[in-house]
């Protein structure tokens, strides 16, 4: 082959290589271009989709939150609304305008509700709605005229939550509840009306403006509808005084997310907020209240992390492109560069190579073999160290069971605690009473001597009775006597089912009641169920004890519990039914002891029951559930 031919090649060769060369350039770039742009619209997508579930997260828990902190303030007054003790000291004070102690009495109760539960102002009313008593100095309205609430909180029996109202004497805002006190003893007749006043500020409006992570723009605002208006219930994040003050038209404003909060939409929304901003909110109704909870993020803050993620992207594609030059430039080169010499070591090359890979896939299997065996040895020390984590993770999810029941656990003893000190304050002040009585039968004892005396003594003595009352101590202080007993019976009950349920031994097995561990898991979750569903217990009274590792079985009873009172929760919530109802069945039979949970709730779906059993499966928020 002549020099001229061999160049020919070489120039043909050179060409067909710049041109593969080429062609590789434009896919490559293509593809690195694609990818760019496929990670950019997953982050866009993934972001959008991480502020939408933080904003379903967050009102939903402050919805709960409010929903039971609204709970709580109707269950603090419904308590006294027939109580026989409560009824007789207002049917008392009412009736005893002028008896300094009696008013004193009942003011000292007042103060201490008051401080108690945190409210801001309690007063008593006759039931003619005239105010009698009141923790605080200075007068007090109400957004209507209290006879207004007369047919629900009388007739009705209801304990009325009122709305949102500026208060004319100082200009804040309050909410109050109204019940009204009936005397178990005379039929339920009418004795009185109790009213507690609520700051927003103490607890509701802070908890509306938190946050659980920093967010410039996150906020949560309640709002309702008064005719055709949507009337904002507390102040803006960036704007103060709104509360009460700042209304839209509901036809004029469509596009406000708190205008379709109101025509009762729920969800995530995309719209324009108040600011003139648009914004992703998420809307939601407080169940069994005329409220909505609107919680939003400017979209602003949204394109921010979105616009950075778009730079760094087109950055790293710049890069790749400029690297992909690079290379193909230096391929081409390289390869023009070696053209030449290749032919001639091919071969020698060749044999050294595969030499070389000889000696170096021997090596790496080597290498390997010898992974292999420390890789095995450390695998046996693993399990051994799992088994004892296993354990120690049992123990602690326990103690995250008590943590998240602790709430309802101290309500449960708050209650009878609450009566129970009642009571001991009335049977103090009783037998300071007696003993005021007792002393004055010593003297006259000691200083009557003629019949005139001793008529005189007499009249003395039926006066102090009639003044103290002594029939009225003699029947009711046995029944305060009896309700603190049932009131420390209560709470004991609670302590002992608490201290079986946290004793943690899993080294050996113990003879266990079966029908006593169901019923101190029915005490400790009895807050997660107790307001939408009542337990019908069939327990076998033949049941022998169990040779079981008792701790273990105790935290699966609270488990079923616990998971019951939540479906029938959201069966209550979807109008699916109206009354939950939890089963707890036990029977002994061949041997053998059955243990039967069953409720009325939404149940397992198909798909999720043949994954009951695997571990740590659950379809439950974080935070909820067991």
């Amino acid at each position: 082959m002549t020099q001229k031919e061999d160049n020919q090649i070489i120039v043909k060769t050179d060409a067909v290589i710049k041109k593969y060369l080429m062609l590789s350039f434009i896919v490559f770039s293509i593809v690195i271009s694609a990818i760019g742009y496929f990670v950019y619209e997953s982050y866009y997508h993934d972001i959008t989709k991480k502020i939408e579930e933080e904003l379903t997260t967050v009102s939903k828990l402050k919805v709960e939150e409010v929903e039971h902190w609204r709970k709580e303030r109707i269950k603090n007054l419904s308590i006294y609304q027939n109580d026989l003790f409560f009824g007789e000291m207002v049917k008392r004070t009412l009736s005893n305008p002028n008896d300094t102690e009696t008013q004193s009495v009942m003011k000292n109760w007042m103060i201490l509700f008051k401080n108690n539960y945190g409210y801001h102002r309690v007063c008593l009313h006759d039931i003619n709605g005239t105010e009698i008593l009141s923790t605080n100095e200075g007068d007090a309205s109400l957004p209507h005229n209290l006879k207004t609430y007369f047919n629900r909180i009388f007739k009705k029996r209801e304990v009325v939550f009122e709305n949102f109202y500026i208060e004319k004497t100082d200009g804040r805002i309050y909410l109050s509840l109204i019940v009204g006190i009936f005397d178990v003893k005379d039929k339920n007749k009418p004795v009185g009306i109790l009213i507690a006043r609520v700051d927003p500020n103490e607890y509701l409006y802070p908890h509306l403006n938190g946050w659980p992570i920093p967010r410039e723009s996150a906020e949560t605002y309640l709002v309702y509808k008064e005719g055709g208006e949507v009337v904002f219930l507390n102040d803006l994040k960036h704007q103060k005084g709104t509360a009460l003050n700042l209304k839209f038209n509901i036809e004029e404003n469509n596009a406000l997310p708190a205008v379709q909060a109101v025509k009762g939409f729920s969800g995530i929304y995309n719209g324009i907020d108040c600011n003139n901003q648009p914004v992703i909110s998420y809307l939601m109704q407080i169940p069994d209240t005329p409220w909505y909870i609107v919680s939003k993020i400017d979209k602003s803050e949204t394109s921010s992390l979105v616009n950075r993620i778009l730079a760094s992207v087109v950055l790293v594609v710049f890069l790749l492109i400029s690297v992909l030059t690079m290379v193909i430039i230096y391929i081409h080169r390289y390869q023009k560069y070696n053209y030449y010499r290749e032919s001639a070591k091919k071969l020698k090359e060749e044999q050294e190579k595969l030499e070389k890979i000889v000696k170096e896939r021997t090596q790496d299997l080597s290498l390997l073999n010898e992974e292999l065996k420390n890789e095995l040895e450390r695998k046996i020390r693993d399990e051994k160290e799992k088994d004892r984590l296993r354990l120690e993770l049992q123990h602690s999810q326990k103690m995250q069971s008590i943590g998240t029941l602790a709430a309802g656990i101290a309500h449960e003893i708050n209650s009878p605690l609450q009566f129970t000190n009642d009571n001991i304050d009335f049977i103090t002040k009783s037998f300071e009473e007696i003993m005021r009585l007792v002393n004055t039968y010593k003297n006259l004892m000691m200083t009557c001597h003629t019949d005139e005396d001793k008529e005189n003594a007499k009249t003395l003595i039926f006066e102090l009775e009639k003044k103290i009352n002594l029939s009225f101590l003699a029947s009711e202080m046995p029944d305060a006597l009896s309700q603190t007993k049932d009131g420390i019976s209560r709470i004991r009950k609670i302590v002992n089912a608490m201290k079986q349920y946290s004793h943690f031994n899993n080294e050996e097995k113990k003879p266990a009641d079966i029908n006593q561990s169901l019923e101190n898991a029915e005490i400790i979750t009895r807050n997660e169920w107790k307001y939408h569903a009542e337990i019908e217990n069939n327990f076998s009274t033949d049941l022998p004890f169990v040779n079981c590792y008792e701790a273990e079985l105790n935290q699966v009873f609270m488990n079923l519990l616990v998971n019951a009172g939540h479906t029938i929760k959201d069966a209550i919530d979807q109008k699916i039914i109206t009354q939950g109802k939890i089963k707890v069945k036990t029977d002994y039979k061949n041997n053998r002891i059955l243990v039967s949970i069953s409720d009325n709730g939404l149940g397992i779906p198909k798909e999720y029951q043949d994954r009951v059993y695997d571990y740590f499966f659950t379809t439950k928020e974080v935070g909820k559930g067991t």
